[in-house]
């Protein structure tokens, strides 16, 4: 591991570095190739989930995500993903349509997808 070594990588290290940083820079959440799994928040009910099939709906609130039915705060996620409050925040209103995709009822916590 000598000078030898390091001159040898810097090149490709650069390169490494550059498109780790053009990763970064794309806009992912509302990307129909983006997965769910990186659209899924948990969020912290304060209220019972409505049914499946209710629409509900994410808003960026400053540094967390709350959740609403019928114009309603029934939960909120307090830390969320960086990524999802900057999309949120740039999206019309603050807004997103969203889905409940599991409930936890012990925690009284749910995962809610971004659609």
């Amino acid at each position: 591991m000598g000078i030898d070594f390091l001159q040898r990588t810097n090149k490709s290290f650069e390169r490494s570095c550059q498109r780790g940083y053009e990763d970064l820079q794309r806009t992912r959440l509302f990307d129909p190739a983006v997965s769910v799994q990186e659209r899924t928040i948990l969020v912290r009910l304060t209220e019972a989930p409505p049914s499946a099939e209710t629409p509900v709906y994410v808003r960026a609130e400053q540094q967390e995500v709350g959740l609403y039915c019928d114009e309603r705060k029934i939960g909120s996620c307090p830390n969320p993903p960086a990524t999802i409050i900057d999309r949120l925040s740039a999206a019309e209103l603050g807004m997103a349509l969203a889905q409940i995709a599991a409930v936890h009822p012990f925690s009284g916590t749910a995962d809610i997808s971004i659609v």
